[in-house]
C-alpha cells in the first residue's frame, strides 16, 4: 500500500512538472506576446552629465558659474517638410510659407494648410501675411501643436 501511495506521488508530481514545462516551453518559445512585453521593459542605461556647482572665492564672490548652452547643427540638404516646421515654429518669426512652398512643393502646403487653419482656429497659432507663427498658448503647447503637425504631413519626414 504504501509503495502505491508514492507512486501516485510520485507520478502527480511528475505530471505536474511536465505540464509547467510545457507551459513555459509555450509563452517562451512559442508565444510572441511576452516578448514584445519583455523588450519593451527593457531598462534604457543613458548618461546624464551633472552640472557643476557655482565656485565662490574667499570673499563671497563667484568665480565659476555654470550656463547650460546647446549647439543645434542644421544641414539645409537634409532638411526635411518637419524639420522646417519645427525649427521655425521655435522662432517667433514663424515659418514664411512661400519660402516653405519653394522648397517642398505647393501640394505638401496645400495638404498641410488645413491642418494649420484648425491650428489658428484653437488660438494655437496665426496665419499672417503668408507666415505661419505659434501664439503664446501655441509656444506652451508646442509639443502637441507638432504632434498634430507630424500626423497632418503623413509620414513625409
Amino acid at each position: 500500500m504504501e509503495f502505491n501511495r508514492s507512486a501516485k506521488l510520485l507520478t502527480g508530481l511528475c505530471v505536474f512538472a511536465a505540464v509547467l514545462i510545457v507551459k513555459l516551453f509555450y509563452i517562451q518559445i512559442i508565444d510572441g506576446r511576452y516578448k514584445i512585453d519583455a523588450v519593451n521593459n527593457s531598462m534604457v542605461y543613458d548618461i546624464i552629465y551633472p552640472t557643476r556647482g557655482t565656485i565662490y572665492d574667499r570673499n563671497g564672490r563667484i568665480i565659476v558659474s555654470n550656463k547650460v548652452a546647446y549647439d543645434i547643427l542644421v544641414t539645409p540638404r537634409e532638411v526635411r517638410a518637419f524639420d522646417t516646421l519645427m525649427l521655425g515654429t521655435r522662432m517667433t518669426a514663424g515659418v514664411d510659407l512661400s519660402e516653405f512652398a519653394a522648397r517642398h512643393g505647393d501640394a505638401l502646403l496645400r495638404r498641410l494648410m488645413p491642418e494649420l487653419e484648425r491650428l489658428t482656429h484653437q488660438g494655437l497659432a496665426a496665419l499672417d501675411g503668408g507666415r505661419f507663427a505659434l501664439t503664446g498658448r501655441g509656444l506652451l503647447l508646442q509639443n502637441a501643436v507638432l504632434v498634430d503637425i507630424m500626423e497632418a504631413l503623413d509620414g513625409e519626414r
